[in-house]
This record gives C-alpha cells, sequence and structure tokens, in this order.
C-alpha cells in the first residue's frame, strides 16, 4: 500500500488489495483486513478516477472492520474517512475523537487525523500531528511528504523543502519526491535548482505526466508561455483524474491566463 502512495501505479494498487484479500480469506474475523481493503479502494477513488464502485467498496470494508470491531481506534478511523466523503463532518469528527480516545499514542490514527484535518484545511494543526508521528519514531517518506505539504500549502516553503529532503533520504530513487521538491524550488524561484530535480526524475521515469506538470510550472515561473503549455499536454482535462489540475491552474495564472485558470479550478470542484 506505500508502495502505490509513491507510485501512483494501478498494479501496485491492486496487488495491495489483493493482498488484503488474501489476509481477510485467511481470517475472516481480521477487522485490519477489510480496513487495509478500504484504505486500497478509498486510493482508487481518489488517485484513479473517481470510481462510485471504488467508493462502494471502501464503505462496505470500512464498515465490516467497525463491525467487526468497533473499539479498536483504527477501525473508527475507517468509518470516519466514510463520512468525510458524503460530507457528514458531525460524525467524522466523532469517530475521529473516538479513535484519538481508544489508542492516543497509536502512530496509524495519528497519521489519519492529520491527514484529515490537512483534507479539512486546518494545515497547523495537521503539521502538529505528523510531527508527533515523527517524533514517536514513525519518520517514514509518506509522513514526511504529508506534512511537507501541509507547509508548503502555508507558505513554508524552507520547511518544506527540508521534508522533501528527508523524503529524498528514505526513498532516493522515487520520481515523485523529486518532482516535490522541484515544485517548491520554483515556487521560491531557485528555477536552475529546480530544473535539476526535474533532469533526475526524468531517469527515474520518462515522460510521466507528473514530470511534465512541474516543467510546466517551472517554463511559466521564467516566462516561457510556449514551453509552459506544451509541457501541459498530460494534464490538460478532460481526463479520468483532475489531480493535475492544480498545476494546470497554477501555470494559467502564472502566464495571466486567469479565465482559463478559473475555468479549470470549476471544472476540478466539478
Amino acid at each position: 500500500e506505500r508502495k502505490y502512495i509513491w507510485s501512483h501505479a494501478p498494479a501496485d494498487l491492486e496487488k495491495a488489495i489483493g493482498l488484503f484479500a488474501q489476509a481477510r480469506d485467511a481470517d475472516p474475523g481480521c477487522a485490519l483486513a477489510y480496513l487495509g481493503r478500504g484504505d486500497g479502494y478509498q486510493h482508487r477513488f481518489v488517485y484513479e478516477g473517481r470510481d462510485p464502485a471504488a467508493l462502494r467498496l471502501m464503505n462496505e470494508n470500512y464498515r465490516r472492520a467497525y463491525d467487526i470491531s468497533p473499539d479498536r481506534a483504527e477501525t473508527n478511523i475507517g468509518v470516519a474517512w466514510a463520512a468525510y466523503f458524503v460530507e457528514d463532518m458531525d460524525q467524522a469528527y466523532a469517530y475521529l475523537k473516538k479513535a484519538g480516545d481508544l489508542d492516543p499514542s497509536s502512530l496509524y490514527v495519528l497519521t489519519e487525523v492529520g491527514a484529515f484535518l490537512q483534507s479539512v484545511g486546518v494545515l497547523e494543526r495537521s503539521v502538529e500531528y505528523f510531527t508527533r508521528v515523527v517524533k514517536a519514531g514513525g519518520a517514514t517518506a509518506d509522513v514526511f511528504w504529508l506534512r511537507a505539504w501541509s507547509y508548503e500549502q502555508m507558505g513554508f516553503y524552507e520547511s518544506a523543502l527540508a521534508d522533501y529532503d528527508k523524503m529524498i533520504e528514505l526513498e532516493p530513487t522515487d520520481f515523485g519526491s523529486r518532482c516535490q521538491r522541484a515544485r517548491v524550488l520554483i515556487l521560491m524561484r531557485r528555477y536552475d535548482a529546480a530544473a535539476s530535480e526535474l533532469a533526475i526524475a526524468e531517469t527515474f521515469s520518462p515522460g510521466h505526466p507528473l514530470v511534465g506538470a512541474v516543467r510546466a510550472l517551472l517554463a511559466a515561473g521564467r516566462g516561457d508561455k510556449k514551453a509552459a503549455l506544451a509541457a501541459l499536454g498530460p494534464s490538460l482535462p478532460p481526463g479520468p483524474s483532475v489531480r493535475r489540475t492544480y498545476y494546470v491552474s497554477r501555470v494559467y495564472a502564472a502566464l495571466g491566463m486567469k479565465t482559463e485558470a478559473i475555468d479549470n479550478i470549476e471544472y476540478a470542484i466539478g
């Protein structure tokens, strides 16, 4: 599952879901096997096109995990996410609080609560939770990625850069970490350093659309409209995912194409 977070390769997610299914089949009363499948289907819904079937399977597995073990902290996290996706925030908050009360030191609970707070825009508190995970020994690359993203959205670019550097120490051959670091360098207007990071990312994953999206942002920062629009190609809608509209709208805005930027944001929200 963690590998998929880095790769976003559908085959990796399929393998993760399959392994959790094996665990479930070996022990049908194992709540965590169902929780893992719920997480897998959540990833499929979020990262692979908002498929209603994936959302349904996410809910079914989270609910089954909770029914098996309602007083386990992790299963309360699952049903909290299920409530989040139907915008029932009161229920989501209640389940998250219960999870924290049941196991306040759980790294899984702390990470997921931090991710939830990040999702609803409470960035300062999300950083607090991710920092607690790091200090408690959970300093994995994905936790640094989550904390760096919050720092970046708050405008604390140096702090974000430091966490992206830690990601690269832990996952030196991961192209996504290089792209994340390059994006922050662009926001800091350190364009040559960003270009170097993108060159490394390209060697790890040639032609990946994410590399192109960051390259478009770099070209826009340098004022090269033609290169920026050309690099955006694979990220332009319509497509199976709207996640890279984050780059598309930023590139348009940097190029002064305000109408296109707003239209793209509205498309993503829809």
